[in-house]
């Protein structure tokens, strides 16, 4: 893809980078722009966007060359991881899912209120924002991110790999500090994030869908797990209940969920040396806020450790979890709302959020599946797929003990 992007020429964009970027904008009034090179950072494996890094080449070979990334909203990126987990034996058909280009310009919608709303708030970790445009879709205008480039110093882990303890409540540690800002600043966000993608796009259509293809590749592993939570699978009603309406039965507030909390929306920082580099176990930049929605306070925490981490893990840090969020609530709150969080409220929270969750990650295992079946070292695939498999068929079944103890009106 070339310049213009989303309407914008490239002689717009270096004016936005000029204007919001001290360090960039002194580079480019002392140089000669040479050339503009764009690399696919998704290579179509993103979901509801494409992501570009723009570096640009000066006359003056020696001038390290400017960079920064560039996010436009897309439904090609969804078609293509769509149709790619669909074989010649399936008898789907695009019109039994489909993501229109209208949902996908509320997706990045969402995201540009995020930062228009959050941008100035420093306690949450995330790359800093040059310029935004929403999406029109009666004017065809199809909308712009232009953020930092942390490509070099940053990477996002593998989701195969477990996250440590200390990544984890190091990451939980983050969103309390977000959690306390928002309920001490309610003027700022309230009532902006009403929307909630995981009941209104993804919803029970779209899961059996999903289901049929979960089962066809690999049979006999998940049918009994599906059939015990049929009905909080294909129930919007429980989803809606999961994602914000426990709030209410369990007496919390709400607040901003960043919505897809999972280790590719995770940047840590490199650490270099001889031998190369490796991920330290901090958060530099948490990213992708289309999904964001108001909502159950523990339902970030639930999908980063029901996709994130295996088992064992998931089951040694949930106390720990509670215990850690809810201390530093009332360490941060001057409000009378911190006797609102208990350990006790957050693990219930948290249980039906799990729920929810739990499923996901089985019906996303087709998505990775098809991902993972092109590269050179299928054993190293296979093992991340039993991975995926093991994580998810765990999860659910703590899914199934936790409502059969607590609400099995949802069974």
């Amino acid at each position: 893809m070339e310049f213009p992007i989303a309407g914008y020429s490239l002689d717009r964009v270096l004016q936005i980078i000029h204007e919001n970027d001290r360090t960039q904008r002194e580079i480019l009034s002392q140089n000669q722009v040479k050339d503009a090179v764009l690399l696919d950072l998704n290579q179509n494996r993103g979901f509801a966007s494409k992501i570009f890094r723009v570096q640009i080449f000066f006359e003056d070979s020696s001038v390290a060359p400017v960079t920064f990334v560039i996010k436009i909203p897309t439904t090609e990126s969804f078609k293509n991881v769509l149709q790619g987990k669909m074989d010649s034996t399936d008898t789907y058909q695009e019109s039994d899912v489909q993501i229109t280009i209208e949902d996908v310009m509320k997706m990045h919608n969402r995201e540009c209120m995020f930062y228009e709303t959050f941008n100035h708030c420093e306690i949450l970790p995330k790359p800093k924002i040059f310029h935004i445009e929403k999406s029109n879709f009666e004017e065809n205008t199809t909308g712009i991110i232009l953020m930092e480039d942390l490509c070099f110093w940053t990477r996002s882990p593998l989701i195969y790999t477990s996250l440590t303890e200390n990544m984890v409540l190091s990451i939980v540690g983050h969103l309390t500090n977000f959690h306390a800002y928002q309920l001490e600043n309610r003027q700022v966000w309230k009532n902006k994030f009403e929307d909630c993608v995981f009941f209104q796009t993804f919803d029970a259509k779209f899961s059996r869908v999903m289901l049929k293809k979960l089962t066809s590749i690999l049979p006999g592993m998940f049918e009994d797990l599906i059939q015990s939570l049929s009905k909080t699978i294909c129930d919007n009603n429980f989803t809606e209940f999961a994602v914000r309406g426990c709030c209410q039965q369990i007496g919390i507030p709400s607040v901003v969920c960043l919505g897809d909390l999972w280790s590719s929306n995770i940047l840590k920082p490199k650490h270099y040396d001889d031998n190369g580099f490796s991920l330290k176990d901090e958060v530099r930049a948490f990213i992708d806020f289309q999904l964001c929605f108001e909502g159950n306070p523990a339902f970030d925490i639930a999908r980063l450790v029901t996709l994130c981490t295996d088992a064992e893990g998931r089951r040694s840090l949930e106390e720990k979890m509670f215990h850690v969020y809810c201390d530093a609530l009332k360490n941060s709150l001057t409000s009378q709302e911190n006797d609102l969080f208990t350990p006790e409220k957050i693990k219930l929270a948290y249980k039906y959020a799990m729920v929810h969750q739990a499923v996901g990650l089985a019906l996303a295992i087709p998505i990775f599946y098809n991902t993972l079946k092109n590269v050179k070292d299928q054993k190293w695939a296979t093992e991340n797929i039993g991975i995926l498999v093991t994580r998810a068929k765990n999860a659910l079944q703590d899914a199934i003990v936790f409502l059969q103890e607590n609400d099995s009106k949802w069974l």
